[in-house]
C-alpha cells in the first residue's frame, strides 16, 4: 500500500459497530499514535506526516479488535500506459474499481482505502 507523502497527512478510514468507541492507528517506529471515534458506523484518523518512503507497518485498533498493515509505503504513485496512448483514464482499466478502492478486514474492524 502506498500512502501520501509528507507534508500532507495521510488519512485511514473504516468502518466498525460500536458507536463512539476509539480507534487508534500508530505508524511502527514513528510518532505517536493518533485517535479517532466511531460515528455513524464510521471512523477516520490522520497518521501524522511521513516524509520518508518506508517500508512501515501501521497498526490499527479499537475494542473490536486490530488489523495490521505491512509494508506500507509513503509517496507518489504513477500509472503511465504507451506513449500514444497516455490520456487513458482509470475507468478504462479493466476492473478498474479493484484498482481504486479496497478493504483489509480484521477482528470486526474495517480499513478502507481509495486511490484518489
Amino acid at each position: 500500500m502506498v500512502l501520501q507523502p509528507g507534508p500532507q497527512r495521510a488519512v485511514l478510514t473504516g468502518t466498525a459497530t460500536r458507536e463512539g468507541d476509539t480507534v487508534t492507528a500508530q505508524i511502527m517506529g514513528h510518532g505517536s499514535p493518533v485517535t479517532g471515534h466511531v460515528h455513524g458506523g464510521k471512523w477516520k484518523v490522520k497518521l501524522p506526516a511521513v516524509t520518508e518512503a518506508g517500508p512501515f507497518v501501521i497498526r490499527v485498533s479499537s475494542s473490536e479488535g486490530q488489523v495490521t498493515l505491512n509494508d506500507v509505503l509513503f509517496g507518489d504513485v504513477w500509472l503511465c500506459s504507451g506513449q500514444s496512448n497516455m490520456e487513458s483514464q482509470m475507468m478504462q482499466l479493466i476492473d478498474h474499481k479493484s484498482w481504486m478502492e479496497g478493504t483489509v478486514v480484521g477482528a470486526g474492524l474495517t480499513l478502507g482505502y481509495r486511490l484518489v
